[in-house]
């Protein structure tokens, strides 16, 4: 049985993150993935850096900004986005910075386990890549969020 994108990753999160201090390579790729999230290159993640590439995503398979599946997907993102600023913006100043973003990667998996708010985390931002829900990511559904 081929083993889908989301048991993978989950699989390579627990093994990855799964100390207190980030390694060089784990700070390169939480680096990597900030710098993709930070979309307007200020250096700090923000609500529109997210709020942008789910418009533009909605729009290129023409969904209307007034429809239920855009609102949804909507609110599922800004949840996500209030539970990052809740646990990585440790100065309180509504934005993520690089290095906040690594200390909140660097310990968010550190037992070995990820706990049930980090899953159901994981699984709606999934859900959000999931277009066809099949429950599996293809290429075309990753490069959509590029």
């Amino acid at each position: 049985r081929q083993m889908c994108i989301r048991d993978r990753y989950q699989r390579r999160v627990r093994g990855s993150i799964n100390r207190a201090m980030a390694t060089e390579d784990q700070k390169a790729r939480y680096t990597a993935v900030f710098k993709y999230q930070d979309t307007n290159g200020d250096g700090h993640l923000k609500w529109e850096d997210w709020e942008g590439p789910i418009l533009k995503h909605a729009e290129a398979l023409g969904i209307g900004k007034d429809t239920k599946e855009y609102q949804e997907t909507l609110a599922r993102a800004r949840a996500n986005f209030d539970r990052l600023l809740k646990d990585a913006d440790k100065d309180k100043d509504g934005a993520v910075s690089l290095d906040e973003y690594i200390a909140w990667a660097s310990h968010w998996g550190k037992s070995g386990q990820v706990d049930e708010e980090s899953r159901k985390w994981f699984d709606t931002v999934f859900h959000n890549f999931d277009l066809n829900k099949n429950g599996t990511l293809s290429p075309n559904e990753v490069l959509v969020f590029l």
